[in-house]
């Protein structure tokens, strides 16, 4: 059953049913959000602005717009001094170099004890210039720590030469289709090294042709099939 009533929000007559306060949805949204919100004065700038109840106990303090929530901000921020830089001998963790003496020219030289401890670093010498000429001059060839007596092969220390020789002979083709390869051509022995006690006899030039990749495979499957069979 409908009354006559006033709308509150725009002051219009109409028949409300029970319980209907405002004429319509629009009113009705209007009308609840004023009585949700109350006046307030900015904090920065002192204009008064409506702002909802909800929000008063949320915030210390309330601002009519982002340029003067950010204004109060930025002068009233608590502003810290930056901590101080330790640098040198203000560090905690400084520590005195340790003074060294190059083991090539005998300059005085410092070291902190991390560079020592670096990977690859013996604190002998000043510079990089100074370790490459010694190692160069006292640590190469026979001189050095890791020398286990010069040039050797599988095939003995006259293989290179006789080798060499063999290439020259042959002007780098192969003896059986006649490719020509050049420096990097195969040597092969026709009687394998194995089967001889003097590597000099098995290295001669006699004993040597040069042969293509793919006639140096087909040699070796002949010796291995004439030993198997």
């Amino acid at each position: 059953m409908r009354s006559p009533s006033a709308c509150p929000q725009c002051h219009r007559q109409f028949s409300s049913r029970k319980g209907q306060i405002f004429c319509s949805k629009l009113c009705g949204s209007k009308g609840r959000t004023q009585t949700a919100k109350m006046l307030i004065e900015c904090n920065q700038c002192g204009k008064i602005f409506s702002i909802y109840k909800r929000k008063l106990s949320q915030y210390q303090a309330h601002f009519c717009s982002t340029v003067c929530r950010c204004t109060y901000i930025a002068r009233h921020r608590v502003t810290y001094g930056n901590p101080p830089h330790h640098t040198g001998k203000d560090h905690p963790s400084y520590k005195e170099p340790t003074p060294r003496k190059c083991k090539y020219c005998g300059t005085t030289f410092y070291r902190k004890p991390w560079q020592l401890c670096a990977r690859g670093a013996t604190g002998e010498f000043c510079s990089t210039a100074c370790r490459s000429t010694f190692r160069h001059e006292f640590q190469s060839g026979d001189k050095s720590p890791f020398w286990v007596g010069g040039i050797t092969t599988i095939r003995g220390k006259t293989w290179l030469e006789a080798r060499t020789a063999a290439v020259e002979r042959d002007k780098g083709t192969c003896r059986d289709c006649g490719v020509h390869i050049g420096e990097s051509i195969p040597v092969h022995h026709i009687k394998p090294f194995r089967d001889f006690k003097d590597e000099y006899v098995a290295n001669t030039l006699d004993n040597l042709v040069c042969l293509c990749p793919s006639c140096h495979a087909k040699r070796d499957s002949e010796i291995q099939h004439n030993l198997s069979g």
